[in-house]
């Protein structure tokens, strides 16, 4: 049981990793929502936006998950971590990506009121 708890400890930190690195790529797109709402974009299309991104954000950290995970499956040789992959199967990449939208969709719903709010504060300051 120890190995599963290990296994289960590092997928968990692996998905809350990929969730601040979505945070982060969503914090520097901020000037792009700017430019969006300088040429006129509403903010449900702006919500769109970000809901893409956010999917699109999610499928890619999945799939770069399941690649580096394999390759650390057969490329080493320390018999503790191939003992850890024993436990891991392919439904947990599915809880795992599903774990992940849901986090990110958490996310981007939070981010996309910050960034409408600010969005609209910026626009006005630079209009003045």
């Amino acid at each position: 049981y120890v190995d599963l708890v290990v296994s289960i400890l590092a997928l968990v930190l692996i998905n809350v990793l990929c969730v601040l690195l979505g945070y982060t790529i969503l914090k520097v797109k901020k000037n792009d929502y700017v430019i969006f709402k300088m040429i006129g974009m509403t903010n449900s299309m702006c919500k769109k936006v970000n809901y893409v991104e956010v999917v699109a954000y999610s499928i890619v950290s999945t799939i770069l998950l399941i690649i580096v995970s394999t390759i650390v499956k057969y490329s080493v040789t320390n018999s503790y971590i191939i003992d850890v992959y024993k436990y891991i199967k392919w439904y947990d990449y599915l809880i795992i990506f599903i774990i992940m939208l849901f986090a990110m969709a958490m996310l981007g719903k939070r981010y996309a009121k910050f960034i409408t709010n600010k969005a609209k504060v910026t626009v006005l300051k630079e209009v003045e």
